[in-house]
């Protein structure tokens, strides 16, 4: 069943239409269940900072942080050089975000066990491609302590996939940045969060 809140856009077309808020719910639906089944693994709450580190994010999602928080995108509480510039607190086990309804969307899926393509290359660096491509999963180890890495535990349906994510996401930068508002990014590449804070928006 659907959610008013998180509604759900099927076609190609729906996703052509979709801005940065539509996609932020939508990937909030498709971690609904997912949440749901890891319930009791998930140690992931308030006060728990450890993967609270100075993230990378693409231009529209910075964007979307300098939209929802205003003069506050630009106020770090967080002043050491590896963690996130948004942080309260000290240490790893009492951080709080400053920015939580903002949040970027890795700080979103992370904990969760993550489906990546597995990049393979043969002897002369040519890139190996499958059809299906193989993945492999990473995920929190304090969420799932004991887990062993070289044997596949998690099922397709107990995985979120960050292909879908990161091709969804790099086709709605695309489409910022031919905005006004995207045009004052040069090359739309990856964004220092901490940098971006200290700058004080655009490149």
């Amino acid at each position: 069943m659907e959610s008013a809140a998180f509604p759900c856009y099927g076609t190609l077309e729906q996703y052509k239409t979709m801005n940065h808020q539509d996609f932020v719910q939508e990937v909030e639906r498709r971690l609904i269940p997912l949440r749901a089944r890891h319930a009791e693994s998930l140690r992931c709450r308030r006060g728990c900072s450890s993967c609270c580190t100075d993230v990378t994010l693409l231009p529209v999602e910075w964007h979307a942080i300098e939209v929802a928080s205003g003069p506050d995108a630009h106020r770090a509480s967080n002043d050491e050089p590896d963690r996130c510039p948004y942080l309260t607190g000290n240490g790893m086990c009492n951080g709080v975000c400053g920015i939580y309804a903002a949040r970027p969307l890795i700080c979103r899926v992370h904990g969760l066990p993550l489906s990546y393509p597995l990049e393979e290359y043969d002897f002369t660096g040519r890139r190996i491609l499958h059809n299906p491509p193989d993945r492999h999963v990473l995920w929190c180890d304090l969420n799932f302590p004991g887990v062993d890495k070289f044997e596949p535990v998690f099922s397709e349906e107990e995985v979120f996939d960050m292909v879908w994510l990161h091709r969804e996401l790099d086709e709605l930068n695309g489409r910022f940045l031919r905005t006004e508002a995207g045009a004052a990014y040069k090359d739309g590449t990856l964004l220092s969060l901490r940098d971006q804070v200290k700058k004080g928006g655009p490149l």
